[in-house]
């Protein structure tokens, strides 16, 4: 199974690892816009009460892939989404490189 997550924020990234436990065989590829992924979604009260910053709830993409093997894009924008075809058009941020990526 290949599954194509949009978003690293604390949902996508939430799902993520929850389809990598319930199937380890699934090909799972997280596309984020932004740098890094967020994964300390208990931290949200303390980020919105001022007692950490925000930088402290989020990850690097490569720590993330490495403990949970999945294929993390950052710097990439999915800009359209084929439902009838099951694909997502991505667009690489730092290049304006597009392409498309399939999913199940």
């Amino acid at each position: 199974m290949k599954v194509v997550i949009v978003g690293g924020a604390v949902a996508g990234t939430a799902a993520a690892v929850r389809l990598r436990h319930l199937d380890e065989q699934a090909d799972i590829i997280l596309i984020e816009k932004g740098p890094d992924i967020a994964v300390a979604r208990c931290g949200i009260p303390y980020c919105v009460g001022e007692v950490v910053e925000q930088h402290a709830l989020s990850q690097p993409a490569e720590e993330f892939m490495h403990t949970d093997a999945m294929d993390v894009r950052t710097q990439q924008a999915v800009v359209a989404i084929g439902r009838t075809e099951q694909i997502v058009h991505v667009e690489e941020r730092t290049t304006g490189r597009m392409y498309t990526e399939s999913y199940d």
